[in-house]
C-alpha cells in the first residue's frame, strides 16, 4: 500500500474499540470484550493510536541479530502443559519465517516472488535469566483457574504475574516473553502488543505476545487449519510494529471497492503490499485475487488471516518497517549488553530509576545513547576513574555517539543536568 510521510486522516476510534482482530476476523469488539463471531479463529492485538514510525537516528546492524525468547506455558489442564518439543517447533517455525527459509514459500504467486524478503531476524531461547542461571529459556507455571488470559486484577493481566497465577515477565525491553496459555477470549488465537503502546496502553510488565495453547507450534496439540506455528509468526509481526494489510481498521464484509479501496484508514503504511479490503479469514485461496484491482491482493502474507498453509512470506516493506521500528521502539533486543545490564538492574533492586538516561550500550567505537531528557551533559570514565569521553545531548530519544578507539571492558557513563545525576555500567566488547 502506500506508504504516507505524514499521517492520513482517519476516522478515530474510541480508545475502547481500537483492539484489532487477527487470524480470522472480520469485526472490532470492545475493550477485552466478546461478541459473537462468524469467524471462529483470529487474534486480538491492540491497534496503534499513531502506527506511522517515526524517523530513527540509529543506523541498522550489518548482520542478522537474534532476539532472545522466553516461553511461559501456563497451564490449567494437562493438554495445555506443552512438551517442550513443542514449545522448541514454534521457535524453528519462527525462524524460518523471518529468514524466508520456509519451505512453502516456492508457492508464492508470482506477482510477490520478487518482493519476498528475509527480514535477518533470529529467535533463540533464552540461555540465561535475569539473575544470571542456566535456563532453557522455558517457563511452566500452572494457574489456579481456566481462561487466565481473560482475568484481570486491578487491572493487571493475571496470565503475567507470578503472583496472580501467571508467570512473570523477563526484562520485557531485553527479552521477547511469549506466554502461551488458555486465553480465555471467545474465538481468539493471540495477541501482540505494538511497541508503540507499552508503558501507556499495556503496561511494560505485559509487553509481549499472548498465544492460545492449541496455536502453538506445529506438532503435539495444534489444531488444523492453524497448525504450522503462523499465529505466533503473525503476533511476532505485530510485536515489531507489523499492521494487517489492509491497516489498523478491518473493513466491512462486502464493501465495495469505489468505497474502501480509496479509504486512507484502509492502508499498512508498507509500499509493497498493495492496497487490500479483503481479510480472506478462514480461507486458503489460490491464484491471483484482486479486492483493489487491478494488483492481486497479498493474501499470502503472514499478517494476513489466510489459514497457516496460505499464510507464507514477508515484503521487503515490511522488513524496512519491522528494523525501523526495533530501532526507534525496541533497541534493547540490538543491544548485546541489554541482558547483563538488565542482571546488574535486577541485582540492585531498590535503587532509585535514573530520570535521565532510559539506556545505553556500545557496540563496537558506536554508543547509542538514550537521554529521557534534553540538555544532558555525559562525560565516560573507567572503572579506574579516568575520563575517556565527553559529549552533550540536546534532544531526549535515540542518539549514536562516536567513541574513541576504547579497549574492552567495563566503563561508567555519567550524566549530569543541574542537580540531577545518574551512572550507567557500559561493557565494551570487540
Amino acid at each position: 500500500m502506500k506508504f504516507h510521510p505524514t499521517p492520513p486522516s482517519k476516522k478515530t476510534a474510541s480508545p475502547a474499540r481500537r483492539w484489532l482482530l487477527c487470524r480470522g476476523a472480520i469485526l472490532l469488539v470492545g475493550f477485552l470484550g466478546s461478541v459473537p463471531l462468524t469467524a471462529q479463529d483470529w487474534c486480538h492485538s491492540p491497534a496503534p493510536a499513531s502506527p506511522e514510525v517515526a524517523a530513527s537516528p540509529w543506523v541498522r546492524p550489518k548482520t542478522a541479530i537474534t532476539i532472545p525468547v522466553v516461553v511461559h506455558v501456563v497451564w490449567f489442564t494437562e493438554a495445555e502443559r506443552l512438551s517442550e518439543a513443542q514449545v522448541r517447533s514454534q521457535i524453528a517455525v519462527l525462524n524460518e519465517d523471518f529468514r524466508a527459509l520456509n519451505a512453502d514459500l516456492t508457492g508464492v504467486i508470482p506477482f510477490y516472488q520478487n518482493r519476498i524478503a528475509d527480514l535477518e531476524l533470529n529467535f533463540a531461547l533464552a540461555t540465561t535469566d535475569p539473575q544470571g542461571n542456566p535456563t532453557t529459556g522455558i517457563v511452566y507455571a500452572e494457574a489456579p483457574r481456566a481462561g487466565i488470559g481473560s482475568a484481570f486484577d486491578s487491572g493487571r493481566r493475571r496470565l503475567c504475574y507470578d503472583g496472580l497465577g501467571g508467570s512473570s515477565a523477563w526484562c520485557t525491553t531485553c527479552y521477547l516473553n511469549i506466554w502461551v496459555a488458555d486465553l480465555g477470549l471467545s474465538g481468539v488465537a493471540g495477541i501482540g502488543i505494538f511497541p508503540t503502546q507499552t508503558g501507556s496502553e499495556v503496561p511494560r510488565a505485559e509487553d509481549g505476545v499472548y498465544i492460545q495453547s492449541n496455536r502453538f507450534g506445529r506438532t503435539g496439540t495444534v489444531t488444523e487449519p492453524y497448525h504450522l506455528g503462523r499465529t505466533t509468526t503473525h503476533e511476532v509481526g505485530h510485536y515489531l510494529n507489523l499492521l494487517h494489510p489492509w491497516g489498523p481498521v478491518t473493513p466491512p464484509v462486502n464493501c465495495a471497492p469505489s468505497v474502501c479501496c480509496p479509504d486512507p484508514a484502509y492502508d499498512d503504511l508498507v509500499a509493497d503490499t498493495e492496497k487490500q479490503i479483503r481479510t480472506y479469514a478462514n480461507e486458503c485461496p489460490a491464484g491471483s485475487v484482486a479486492s483493489c484491482p487491478p494488483a492481486p491482493d497479498n493474501y499470502q502474507n503472514f499478517m494476513g488471516f489466510a489459514q497457516d498453509p496460505c499464510a507464507i512470506m514477508f515484503t521487503e516493506g515490511q522488513k524496512t518497517r519491522v528494523w525501523e521500528s526495533l530501532l526507534q521502539y525496541r533497541p534493547g533486543l540490538l543491544n548485546p549488553t541489554c541482558r547483563a545490564e538488565c542482571i546488574v538492574g535486577v541485582q540492585a533492586a531498590g535503587a532509585p530509576a535514573s530520570d535521565l538516561l532510559s539506556a545505553a550500550w556500545v557496540v563496537g567505537e558506536t554508543l547509542y545513547v538514550v537521554p529521557a531528557t534534553a540538555d544532558i551533559h555525559w562525560q565516560l570514565f573507567t572503572l579506574q576513574g579516568q575520563q575517556v569521553h565527553r559529549f552533550v545531548t540536546n534532544l531526549p530519544g535515540g542518539q549514536t555517539i562516536t567513541l574513541p578507539p576504547l579497549p574492552a571492558g567495563v566503563y561508567l557513563l555519567v550524566g549530569e543536568k543541574e542537580k540531577q545525576k545518574t551512572v550507567r555500567k557500559l561493557f565494551v566488547t570487540w
